[in-house]
């Protein structure tokens, strides 16, 4: 035993000795090196010669950031024109050296409770048109630009992606899948589930580290005290230009988008939007058993179809269709153009329209064959492109650069707080479709904008209100089959209010008449909630 460990000790003592030669030698070889004039370490210092850089890696050229551009559905189904589409490519540009690619993913998410729930079938189908018509688009651009790839190229736009669910649960989701660095997404709604969708869900982003751009399709981005009567607006936009959302500046430039995938294979040309009858699938699901119910009794024989409807969906809305109707309209004009679509001869003669809107407004006017006397004076216009308008498959600005480019009289076409109700030309009249609306659009924005700062929204809370005591309520917006924007008020049940009491009041549907407004019950809400205190409990129905 002893002999063996005596060995033992003898080869690591070897091994050790070994071992401290070969560093000992290996340091001295290292100093001869370092100390040689002719070293790499010292060659940028002996000679005027810059080695080149090696070749990029493959790592390297992999290297790239993802955009997001969600596209809700409002005001935003379009390529061109697009401030996401825009802002992403302008944020890439600026960011070269950082993000050497950069892939632009366009992404809809199709939310049960906004998009599909208690949906008509016409709405159904002009969302599931946009969103086809965007897709082709997209392809388009895709395809022409991987046929004009260069070296240089630096923008890769990504196929569409379309997902059902709720877009706050999904859109982190995708942020993270695709190691997205900004999220591009139009300006806050005013309808209420829209708004507060966009706002968790661009919260949500933020919170990842996503950096968050938001983009306007205002007409006057630099008007941000909005007066509260209309000829104090029309006395504002005298000194506010519009903005010219050049073409050039927004389209996605073919010449620099290439092709890319989601999945790391080759270009699909593969739709990836539901089939129009999996909408009225997914939108049956979504709508609750009373409104079925209703819908199928015999309380909804009422036809509650808008006229043309159908002619209007299949005609105007997707974005190749909208804009040859624009065109139409202001090469042809309104009386022609409403003559074409909208009237039909009738066998005495004269013309005749489904617009019990028109036929209301017909008493006021001598009989004849002019489109205005079956159609009201701005009808056709709205009509026509109220939709577009809506999806985004058209934008405004351009809707009113086509009046102005039209209008040749030299008149002004911007809106006077007296509108004429009679004899507004065709672009004045397509101008004001656009101009009312983007009143509106700012109406409401200020007035929940004063809610979020816990005053006044309506309009009566602005003012002195003389007479009867009020109870203000709070001020929502929705559109009607998803088109025109319809502000209600509601007000909150009493405290104490039990729905499920035997005597408990049912709840309360308040609606106005024309030329009449929502302010009107707020003394009546007053007095019903005096009315139903009784003992100290709040028992008021919503």
């Amino acid at each position: 035993r002893k002999r063996r460990g005596d060995e033992y000790i003898s080869h690591v003592d070897t091994l050790f000795r070994c071992r401290m030669a070969i560093m000992t030698t290996l340091r001295f070889v290292v100093v001869l090196l370092l100390l040689s004039p002719t070293s790499w370490a010292f060659a940028p210092i002996y000679s005027n010669k810059v080695s080149p850089r090696p070749p990029p890696t493959t790592t390297t050229l992999l290297k790239a950031a993802t955009s997001l551009v969600w596209l809700t559905g409002h005001e935003d189904l379009r390529l061109q024109n697009h401030g996401g589409f825009h802002n992403a490519l302008s944020e890439e540009e600026n960011d070269d050296d950082k993000n050497p690619t950069t892939t632009i993913q366009p992404i809809f998410v199709l939310d049960p409770q906004i998009h599909l729930r208690c949906k008509s079938k016409a709405t159904l189908t002009r969302l599931h048109q946009c969103l086809c018509s965007l897709e082709q688009d997209i392809l388009a651009s895709i395809t022409t630009g991987a046929e004009e790839e260069s070296s240089s190229t630096k923008k890769r736009m990504a196929p569409l992606i379309v997902k059902t669910g709720c877009a706050s649960d999904i859109l982190p989701k995708v942020a993270k899948e695709f190691k997205a660095t900004s999220c591009h997404v139009i300006a806050d709604d005013v309808v209420t589930d829209v708004r507060q969708s966009q706002r968790l869900t661009c919260q949500s982003l933020s919170n990842m580290g996503v950096k968050v751009q938001r983009w306007t399709n205002a007409l006057r981005p630099s008007i941000t005290t909005v007066p509260s009567f209309y000829p104090d607006y029309c006395q504002l936009l005298r000194s506010h230009d519009l903005t010219n959302f050049q073409k050039e500046k927004n389209a996605v430039k073919k010449d620099k988008v290439t092709t890319t995938t989601t999945n790391g294979g080759g270009s699909t040309t593969t739709t990836v939007v539901p089939s129009l009858q999996e909408f009225i699938e997914l939108s049956q699901s979504a709508t609750p058993t009373p409104v079925h119910e209703f819908r199928s009794s015999s309380r909804a024989d009422t036809n509650t179809a808008e006229p043309f409807e159908e002619m209007v969906t299949r005609q105007f809305t997707s974005s190749d269709a909208a804009k040859s109707a624009l065109e139409e309209y202001c090469s042809i004009g309104k009386d022609a153009f409403a003559n074409q679509y909208y009237i039909s001869p009738t066998t005495s003669g004269k013309r005749s329209s489904s617009s019990m809107y028109a036929a209301s407004i017909a008493r006021l006017m001598n009989d004849g064959n002019k489109a205005s006397d079956v159609l009201a004076l701005r009808e056709v216009p709205t009509r026509t492109f109220t939709s577009a308008i809506n999806m985004g498959s058209i934008n405004t600005r351009e809707i009113l650069n086509a009046a102005h480019k039209k209008q040749t009289n030299g008149n002004s076409l911007l809106p006077t707080p007296e509108p004429p109700l009679w004899g507004r030309s065709s672009e004045g009249s397509l101008a004001d479709v656009v101009e009312w609306r983007e009143w509106f659009r700012l109406l409401a924005n200020r007035s929940l904008r004063l809610q979020e700062e816990e005053k006044a929204g309506t309009s009566g809370g602005e003012k002195n209100q003389s007479g009867d005591p009020r109870e203000p309520g709070t001020v929502h917006y929705w559109r009607w089959k998803d088109q025109y924007l319809v502000r209600y008020l509601t007000w909150p049940a009493g405290i104490d209010y039990d729905d499920s009491a035997q005597n408990a009041s049912p709840a309360m549907l308040l609606v106005h008449g024309f030329a009449a407004s929502a302010e009107q019950w707020e003394r009546l809400v007053y007095r019903l909630r005096q009315e139903h205190t009784v003992d100290g409990k709040d028992c008021t129905p919503p």
